[in-house]
């Protein structure tokens, strides 16, 4: 049976890496966001919640083809695992949770490569000290998600 696996994590631990490793269709949001908004959104959470309504509806599409789905959102919300989980029960769609945790210092090393990539053309968000501390502070762990899959 098709289903949803949905990477949780903090920004820069690996979550693009680790999906391309799972079998399935990946949807980011950061393929629609970045060439759509840019790296200095604005209003950025209504339409980050625009494309994830997007993305969902685009994954009920692929269930319905025998195709598994793999969210690389990072979900550093509660209500955001909580919107992904109504809307597989509602469907009765299979929904499996991973949860990427490394440690911080691996974390920065992760965040200096990326840069550089950046600086040389990589399309991604740029990581700065505040955008990083700014990142930490939104994201809530993910304690009430029985059956978590911590990697």
């Amino acid at each position: 049976m098709p289903h949803i696996t949905a990477i949780i994590g903090k920004i820069c631990c690996g979550k693009t890496t680790y999906a391309t490793t799972l079998s399935g269709v990946t949807l980011s949001v950061d393929d629609f966001m970045l060439p759509l908004f840019g790296q200095h959104c604005e209003m950025i959470e209504a339409k980050l919640g625009l494309v994830q309504d997007c993305l969902l509806q685009q994954a009920r599409q692929l269930i319905a083809k025998d195709i598994d789905v793999i969210f690389d959102w990072g979900f550093w919300r509660r209500a955001e695992r909580e919107k992904v989980a109504a809307f597989c029960a509602q469907h009765g769609i299979e929904l499996q949770w991973h949860y990427i945790d490394i440690p911080e210092a691996q974390r920065q090393e992760q965040i200096k490569q990326r840069n550089h990539a950046i600086e040389l053309g990589l399309k991604a968000y740029y990581v700065s000290p505040g955008l990083f501390a700014k990142c930490n502070e939104l994201f809530e762990e993910p304690e009430e998600i029985d059956g978590l899959t911590r990697i």
